[in-house]
């Protein structure tokens, strides 16, 4: 029991130190599943989100402290979220409405219906392409597709999001102006703050981005305390265990007595979803969903050496049309090789030399 608590603590403070190396300064929020909408207040001061769990949090963007989390009931997924004024939140969920009040900090039924946020007036999403008029932006990869975009309240600015948690940021006639590869996964919601001076990002890695406007000056990043872990082993002999993340960091706790070593590696570009040691305790084998094994080195903390699982073959995601990938998949004829981007499982032979690796296939 020691050693879960002592686990626990430990990765909560090496996610948080590990984030905080490229991102300050950091606002550790509460949610616990993907952040489905952000909402500005009036004032430009706070901004309320809401999780696919129903999670409420309320973070205060001056004092960089969580204002105030609370659970909303019932089954049903919230909708829509938005301020009734500087006071009040509304959360429509499929089967109920609810009203918050920050003053009280009470939570009741209403009677009060809000619209479900839809992308920006005058943008059309078109899988790999965001559409303006004649105008259009292409995704620098052309199997991601945009998820999110909205104008800014001047109309001066457009900022997208897509499944891979790039952001764009482009002028009114959808002209690049700048990118960031600022979240780890799904961009979903996108909201410019009534003074217009910010933009805030939601994404499904339960973080949020805060940018300055106009220069899109990353400012603050409002993160949870913790990472799901996604994979772990522990090693057969030594007090060694290592774990994945669901960001692609990759873990080495040592228990030595009372004390306990800690290192981390950024693996992957997304979820770890397997792990086994090598007969070295400090080398690893890892899985990702980014179409990679990989062996991970924590003496040197570094990545050895990557394995792509299909080297030449032709990438297809499920957001494509399923009948027609079945077609191109059991094409016999077809000299293809269509995969889905996972690495599911990895292994390292007993004598060290040879790693086997497997994954998945349309």
């Amino acid at each position: 029991m020691k050693k879960i608590i002592l686990i626990i603590i430990v990765f909560t403070s090496i996610v948080g130190s590990a984030i905080a190396q490229d991102i300050v300064p950091v606002v550790q929020a509460g949610h616990s599943g993907s952040i489905l909408f952000v909402e500005w207040d009036p004032t430009s001061r706070y901004i309320a989100s809401i999780d696919i769990n129903n999670e409420l949090v309320i973070n205060d963007l001056i004092s960089g402290k969580m204002f105030y989390r609370i659970k909303i009931p019932g089954g049903s997924v919230a909708k829509a979220l938005s301020f009734e004024d500087e006071n009040s939140i509304i959360v429509a969920t499929y089967g109920q409405s609810y009203k918050f009040d920050m003053k009280s900090l009470e939570l009741e039924n209403t009677s009060s219906s809000i619209p479900q946020k839809e992308i920006g007036d005058g943008l059309k999403i078109n899988g790999a392409v965001l559409r303006k008029g004649s105008k259009s932006l292409f995704n620098r990869d052309a199997y991601t597709h945009f998820t999110f975009a909205a104008n800014s309240i001047d109309g001066k600015y457009i900022v997208a999001g897509d499944e891979r948690g790039c952001v764009y940021f482009c002028s009114e006639k959808l002209k690049l102006k700048d990118f960031d590869k600022t979240h780890f996964l799904s961009v979903n919601d996108i909201d410019f703050s009534s003074d217009g001076q910010f933009v805030a990002i939601a994404s499904s890695d339960r973080s949020i981005s805060i940018w300055s406007l106009p220069e899109f000056k990353f400012e603050k990043r409002v993160i949870p305390r913790s990472f799901n872990i996604s994979a772990i082993d522990s090693h057969h002999e030594d007090s060694i265990l290592v774990f994945g993340d669901e960001l692609g960091y990759v873990y080495q706790l040592k228990f030595e007595g009372d004390k306990v070593s800690v290192q981390g590696v950024n693996g992957h570009n997304g979820t770890v979803n397997d792990i086994c040691f090598s007969p070295n305790s400090a080398v690893v084998g890892t899985a990702g969903s980014d179409n990679k094994a990989a062996i991970v080195d924590f003496e040197n903390k570094k990545v050895l050496q990557y394995f792509r699982l299909h080297t030449q073959a032709s990438k297809v995601k499920q957001t494509f049309n399923i009948k027609s990938i079945q077609e191109k998949v059991t094409n016999e004829d077809s000299d293809k090789l269509w995969f889905d981007e996972n690495v599911y499982a990895v292994a390292i032979s007993d004598d060290g030399k040879t790693i086997a690796y497997s994954g998945g296939k349309w």
